[in-house]
């Protein structure tokens, strides 16, 4: 992970926190999303699943405990 700094470091105060904010580690994405290409890519290469074969997804709902 690397940052490039949007501030002056030796003026720091003069900006504002949100522009200080290592955002490689304080922004929150959802990897899920990304990660679905390698995971179907994967399952294509290991001859898992067929390009024609349709994967039941719940309707678009799981449901989990109560």
């Amino acid at each position: 992970m690397a940052n490039q700094p949007t501030y002056n470091p030796n003026a720091f105060g003069r900006f504002p926190a949100s522009s200080r904010r290592n955002r490689a580690v304080c922004d929150e994405f959802e990897p899920g999303s990304t990660l679905k290409v390698f995971l179907v890519a994967a399952a294509l290469n290991e001859n898992l699943v067929r390009p024609e074969q349709l994967i039941n997804c719940e309707n678009g709902a799981y449901r989990v405990g109560g």
